[in-house]
């Protein structure tokens, strides 16, 4: 008798295909005997692919799907199947486990006889029908699409369902099918899940609305903040409507929380609003205030739009493993874990506005609000991740981060070399943590190093040519610290090296803006103060290493 064939495994998966086996070498008994197709791609005629999928071989009604994408698995014949969507209640019944049997019509082309039958070697396949009861047991759906709902019903696992709700929370059900799937752990999902949610921010990450270009156009910060100071939106009702999807991330009293889209940084650039009313003079050749260069938030990793403290899982020791003489005792080793926290810490600014200028302003007051506050905010916060005391309530900054690498120039500072620059990236490199970094610098330390040789004062090459280092990155930035001390040395600058996706960003809620019409009232003004609720926290402190006393 032939040998059973060991079924391939249902699986679930969350990328939309439902795959089946539609033909394998199980032995078919037939009235001459038994009857075994040949699963090779010599043996299998392909050319009429796709092939129409139909209800039990009945090829007068037309398809129900499409099958497409054959191919081999040992002694198996996949396919992709696509169910049309007129067909919702086949596709229910497959999602469901229902309907799982495949069958084929097929000809055959060549065949060998068989000491109980015959071994076709070559056949040509028409059609893919789902039946009821298949002659090939072994031909059946493998892979069906999983949802939410069957991933609960048919999960045991307490990690699972717990899996399935923290996904429901953050609106990632396809990661945690795909996890349900694979069959991973509690603790390797909820690392993933941060990935997944950790996404390249906005110049500053705030409520999300999907708004369109023209939309973000059309808004307007004046028309908001007016309506809101007189209580009347009869002349705000877009932005009325915009602001009602942000408002459930206001936690105060007479706020709006502004849309992401609107806060972009690379727009005109403001100054001082006191002189921006008036007939003739050139709003296009406002000279602006000289803000300090941002080029951090966009580096690192930033959770957006959290409402409650965070906790995320970090390994931080590895099973151990080693050779042993037959016979020895193998010692036990567990991994250890701690956690990353995040809790929200507010950092705000104010500023007035008159109502004159909401009006009359040029330039366009849009600038002024967005713009102002945005990269003040911007600003301060590159500030604190480099150098945040961590003193309650500011966050820690990379700088006084406990556990990142550190090399020393100097008993009271020195002037870096390039040999000190190298042992930066090997203090890095040694925890294996070197992938993606950069140096980060000050404008001083920028300029001590494009004027200092390489190696020796007969040397062309400079430390810092063209904006790398060793191969590299070089970013500048003038938050990086130049007025550190070490000894009797004083004005001394740090030089980071590291990877700066290993910075959490987290912010809660989004940017609010509150608006007291009430305080300056007798002189026009229109208080706004700006709150974002938001941390910082180092997912790997070993990512990271400084020089704290380079001399420049």
């Amino acid at each position: 008798m032939h040998n059973q064939l060991k079924p391939l495994e249902v699986r679930f998966t969350d990328s939309g295909r439902i795959t089946a086996v539609i033909a394998s070498e199980y032995p078919v008994e037939r009235n001459f005997g038994f009857e075994v197709l040949e699963i090779t791609p010599a043996s299998v005629n392909l050319d009429r692919f796709p092939l129409p999928v139909i209800r039990s071989h009945n090829s007068e009604q037309l398809p129900i799907g499409v099958a497409s994408n054959p191919r081999f698995d040992g002694p198996f014949l996949l396919a992709d199947l696509e169910i049309s969507k007129s067909e919702e209640r086949i596709s229910k019944d497959i999602k469901d486990g229902i309907l799982n049997n495949i069958s084929i019509g097929y000809r055959i082309l060549d065949s060998v006889p068989m000491d109980d039958g015959i071994r076709v070697t070559k056949f040509e396949i028409y059609e893919v029908s789902l039946v009821s009861v298949p002659a090939d047991p072994q031909a059946k759906i493998i892979q069906r699409k999983l949802t939410m709902e069957n991933a609960e019903v048919r999960s045991n696992n307490k990690e699972h369902q717990e899996i399935v709700a923290l996904a429901k929370h953050h609106n990632k059900e396809s990661l945690a099918m795909d996890a349900i799937e694979k069959n991973q752990s509690l603790e390797t999902f909820r690392v993933r899940l941060m990935d997944a949610i950790a996404t390249p921010p906005l110049d500053l990450p705030m409520a999300p609305t999907g708004l369109n270009k023209r939309e973000i156009a059309s808004f307007s910060i004046a028309k908001a903040l007016m309506a809101k100071a007189d209580g009347d939106w009869r002349d705000a009702g877009f932005e009325a409507e915009v602001l009602r999807e942000t408002q459930k991330y206001a936690t105060r009293q007479n706020s709006i929380v502004l849309p992401a889209e609107l806060m972009q940084r690379d727009i005109l650039k403001s100054g001082n609003g006191a002189n921006l009313v008036g007939t003739d003079y050139m709003p296009d050749r406002m000279i602006d205030y000289l803000y300090a260069k941002s080029d951090l938030l966009s580096r690192v990793t930033s959770m957006t739009g959290l409402t409650q403290d965070v906790a995320i899982p970090r390994m931080t020791g590895t099973t151990s493993t080693a050779y042993y003489t037959e016979g020895a005792a193998i010692t036990e080793s567990t991994p250890t874990f701690d956690q990353v926290t995040l809790s929200p810490n507010t950092l705000a600014s104010m500023v007035e506005y008159s109502r004159k200028m909401l009006v009359q302003g040029l330039p366009n007051i849009e600038s002024l609000v967005r713009n102002d506050m945005a990269r003040v905010i911007a600003l301060k916060l590159d500030e604190v991740i480099i150098n945040g005391s961590g003193s309650a309530p500011e966050p820690e900054g990379i700088l006084n981060t406990t556990g990142i690498g550190s090399v020393a120039l100097g008993t009271n500072g020195s002037a870096p070399t390039y040999a000190k620059l190298i042992d930066l990236i090997k203090e890095v490199a040694v925890d294996n943590a070197d992938e993606n970094a950069v140096f980060l610098i000050n404008p001083q330390t920028e300029a001590f190093l494009r004027k200092t040789v390489k190696v020796s004062s007969t040397d062309s090459i400079m430390l810092l040519e063209g904006d790398s280092i060793a191969g590299r990155q070089v970013v500048v930035s003038a938050k990086v610290p130049s007025t550190l001390t070490k000894g009797t040395g004083s004005g001394l600058s740090a030089i980071l090296y590291g990877n700066m996706n290993d910075v959490i960003y987290a912010s809660f809620g989004g940017l609010e803006l509150v608006v007291d019409p009430f305080s300056n009232l007798n002189k026009g003004l229109i208080r706004v103060a700006a709150f974002l609720e938001n941390d910082i926290a180092i997912r790997h402190p070993e990512s990271f290493a400084a020089i704290s006393d380079a001399v420049v």
